[in-house]
């Protein structure tokens, strides 16, 4: 591709001296650069790109793109205001534009959002739509399922899973869009139709100066990236119940609001919930949906109404929408079960922030017949002013309770488990724990306490399959660990 063409449509002075070169490649990590391709010179949280220009240069990249204040008399250099800015344009441009011959559904917030991926995308294709996610737990290309690292890809790499997903017939693309991405811009190049905010509590604080900063930058895909159309068709879906829910709809001329209210566009004439699932009777501006489902709890009825508001911009027809809810048996590690010949109701979450683990323990609580254990740790070189929060949240939302290891990371497990210590000593219960810093041991534990009736959650990694411990990844999964030990209980 010309570098002329590489740049249709993007504001950048290119010299004339670099007009018609052909490029080979896109790279921003200067180790991967081959004769022949473009450099971009990113400025990231940890280094910046800046730095390795000399070395791609010296690998062969025909032309680089840097900020206007790199300071350099390289002849290959085409200076912009701000390369993250540009990057998802560029990227765009050199994978042929997907992003024009697709329709994009949004969804961002704390919690919820990879649930109500599942559950539009469920929607989505017992309307008879070709149907792309991409979120936390990778991507899909029709049944075809993809691990990623990110929630939301770098740019280039999401560009490249579009180009896959048209190639293969996909033209509505389902995605979570994290704050990070918001912030770093990874996704400007998309014109979202219909954006779902499902609700804001703390997290990320670690990379976000404050939770202003972090509402900020969520607030992005409905002022900046959203679709502004003339048919009155709200494109955002927004959860009223939420405080900051209210905020966001506050600032939007058109919306749908979901909450438990009638105030709320999307809400529940009546409910069930059932340690099996959710029924509801649910009122919509174009009629009343019975819905029966198999998720559980009433943090999954917001995620089921944020889905139908979609659906509802998108012109789904209700038929449609009470299928695809019906057929989405569960998602991984959000409240996955563990089947037993036990007796004891046991799951895996994902819930790994104050807000979410007192969600699903207090929803678990309302449903579970006996006793309700908890096994959860907290992450390391993540947000510390978290984890005595949820060990706080823990002690005095259930029976019992396991305190181990998560993805310890670079620190030590011990000094994250004496933080998350603190919280539960001010909260001054007699509840009793027990700190077991090998995961699987503390999930044997906490399995081996349970009876007839109980109810064990084992919160914080849902459906990953490693766990960080200094820099090696290791094979783990809370599910596979778990059938494992209940399976052995079982010939025992």
């Amino acid at each position: 591709m010309r570098l002329s063409e590489l740049f249709k449509g993007i504001s950048a002075q290119i010299p004339q001296r670099l007009y018609d070169l052909e490029i080979s490649g896109l790279k921003v990590n200067s180790k991967d650069v081959k004769p022949g391709d473009l450099f971009v010179a990113i400025k990231g949280t940890k280094t910046d790109g800046h730095l390795f220009i000399p070395e791609a240069i010296s690998k062969g990249a025909r032309a680089v793109v840097c900020n206007k204040d790199y300071e350099s008399h390289y002849l290959q250099l085409i200076r912009v205001l701000d390369t993250c800015s540009l990057l998802p344009f560029l990227a765009n441009n050199y994978y042929g534009d997907p992003v024009s011959q697709m329709t994009f559904i949004g969804i961002t917030g704390t919690n919820g959002k990879t649930t109500t991926s599942y559950l539009i995308e469920s929607v989505l294709k017992a309307g008879g739509l070709d149907v792309g996610v991409i979120g936390t737990l990778g991507f899909k290309i029709k049944d075809r399922h993809t691990s990623l690292n990110l929630t939301t890809p770098d740019p280039i790499q999401f560009l490249q899973i579009l180009l896959e997903m048209k190639q293969s017939g996909v033209n509505f693309v389902v995605m979570e869009v994290s704050s990070h991405s918001l912030a770093q811009h990874r996704v400007d190049c998309c014109n979202y139709s219909v954006a779902v905010f499902t609700n804001l509590s703390r997290d990320h604080l670690d990379y976000h100066k404050n939770m202003e900063d972090y509402f900020s930058h969520k607030r992005r895909l409905f002022t900046e990236l959203l679709m502004k159309k003339d048919d009155n068709c709200p494109r955002a879906i927004v959860n009223a119940d939420d405080l900051y829910g209210k905020r966001l709809s506050s600032e939007l001329n058109s919306q749908l609001t979901f909450g438990l209210s009638s105030e709320s566009d999307i809400y529940p004439k009546s409910y069930d919930l059932t340690i099996d699932g959710i029924t509801a009777d649910i009122e919509t501006p174009i009629g009343r949906i019975n819905i029966e489902s198999h998720l559980i709890g009433l943090h999954n009825l917001y995620n089921i109404m944020g889905a139908i508001g979609a659906a509802i911009s998108l012109n789904v027809h209700l038929s449609a929408i009470r299928e695809g809810i019906s057929g989405l048996h569960h998602v991984p590690g959000r409240l996955q079960r563990v089947s037993n010949c036990r007796g004891i109701n046991i799951f895996v979450d994902y819930a790994h922030t104050p807000d979410a683990l007192q969600s699903v323990i207090s929803n678990l609580r309302r449903l579970s017949e006996g006793r309700l254990i908890v096994v959860f740790g907290c992450g390391g070189d993540r947000d510390k002013g978290k984890r005595p929060m949820m060990g706080q949240i823990a002690v005095l939302g259930a029976d019992e309770v396991f305190i181990t290891s998560d993805n310890p990371r670079s620190e030590d497990p011990l000094g994250i488990i004496e933080e998350i210590l603190v919280g539960i000593r001010r909260a001054n219960t007699t509840t009793p724990y027990t700190v077991e810093p090998d995961r699987e041991k503390a999930i044997g534990l906490a399995i081996a306490r349970a009876r007839r009736g109980d109810t064990v959650l084992i919160a914080g990694k849902g459906h990953e399959d490693y766990q960080i411990i200094k820099d090696r990844r290791y094979p783990f999964s809370d599910v596979g660990v778990a059938e494992r030990i209940v399976s052995q209980m079982g010939k025992s």
